[in-house]
């Protein structure tokens, strides 16, 4: 859809789902069916109407097995539910039932999972690791706030309902929140539990989901930040006054070690504030991700403790222009090029160094 168009038409749809989720939720929360609320969900819908028109334009245009795969998905489905929830509220009810506080704009939440997506695969910027992190939240976010929309609607229709206590918790937004986020923790709560038969069938599945998310997303995350994975990908931005001089190559932790102890040794400068003033950081760029730990375990010595925030360990490969755009080598005063001389195949490496100082 227009997602796929760029940063700007994305956050066009997302604050128009945002503004549908957060209607559905005052509504089913008092019951009250405001008509200015109506009249901006109704042009909401119409912007979607034109987001799922621009991606059907796309799929048509794909040929027919294209429109026949995806007319039967659940994609489709959630499309027309979305653009077509604004309708349902203004129809009344029999009687003096009046407008009713129904609607599906909850599952915009959903459409704003897959644009979420779109912006995420369409980010080429693979050393901004915080960026993806924050989309991935973004994706959490909204899947928490789709189940407790679900399971409180389910509540507030109570239809089929099992036998519950005297005193059930009234099911707004906040409490479905809270119980759905105790049920993806697997924590659980005695006094917050759903009483209709959708509600605990569609707890029954949540807990599987998450049983499945632990396993499958969770632990590897934990995992690579326990072992360091996500060491080395952020970026070095100088400051216009300070030098910075780029290493890469082949060097082993040792050879880096002493290499810091020369360049940024103390007999070097007159004074300490000429070292504050003049010693340049060092930014290490390096794709041996062991080298790098070594390097932090080093950088924890009491030995490295006054110049240790002036280096700067990335992960990354000197034949890769983005990885040397992170590592500011244009800015750079200079660039040092360390081989491997305990390295086994020294005609291999030293010709792989020499394409590096090229």
């Amino acid at each position: 859809g227009l997602a796929s168009l760029g940063l700007g038409p994305a956050l066009a749809v997302l604050m128009v789902h945002a503004m549908q989720c957060f209607f559905f939720a005052v509504r089913a929360s008092t019951g009250i069916v405001d008509p200015l609320y109506y009249a901006l969900e109704t042009i909401g819908s119409l912007y979607v109407l034109i987001d799922v028109s621009a991606k059907w334009s796309y799929v048509v245009s794909s040929g027919f097995v294209a429109v026949v795969r995806d007319a039967f998905i659940g994609p489709l489905i959630l499309d027309l539910l979305v653009c077509t929830s604004s309708i349902g509220v203004a129809i009344r009810g029999f009687g003096d039932v009046g407008l009713t506080w129904w609607s599906f704009n909850f599952l915009a939440a959903l459409r704003m999972m897959r644009v979420v997506q779109c912006l995420q695969r369409g980010d080429t910027s693979l050393g901004q690791w915080r960026r993806h992190v924050a989309y991935n939240i973004a994706t959490m976010v909204l899947f928490v706030f789709a189940s407790a929309a679900s399971v409180m609607t389910f509540e507030i229709l109570e239809t089929p309902r099992t036998r519950g206590g005297d005193e059930d918790p009234v099911w707004d937004l906040v409490p479905s929140v809270a119980f759905v986020c105790m049920t993806m923790l697997s924590i659980g709560s005695s006094s917050l539990a759903p009483q209709s038969v959708f509600g605990r069938a569609f707890a029954v599945c949540l807990i599987a989901w998450s049983c499945h998310h632990l396993a499958t997303k969770v632990a590897p995350i934990a995992r690579d930040l326990l072992l360091g994975k996500n060491f080395g990908l952020n970026t070095y931005r100088p400051s216009p006054n300070q030098r910075h001089v780029v290493v890469v190559g082949t060097p082993t932790g040792p050879m880096l070690w002493d290499f810091l102890l020369e360049t940024l040794h103390p007999n070097h400068f007159e004074s300490a504030m000429d070292f504050h003033k003049d010693a340049p950081n060092v930014v290490i760029l390096l794709p041996e991700e062991r080298t790098l730990m070594h390097m932090h375990m080093f950088l924890e010595r009491r030995e490295a403790l006054w110049f240790r925030e002036r280096v700067v360990l990335l992960r990354g490969d000197a034949f890769r222009p983005e990885d040397l755009g992170r590592a500011a080598v244009s800015s750079a005063e200079r660039v040092v090029v360390l081989p491997n001389l305990c390295v086994a195949d020294v005609a291999g490496g030293g010709a792989a160094n020499k394409i590096r100082s090229r």
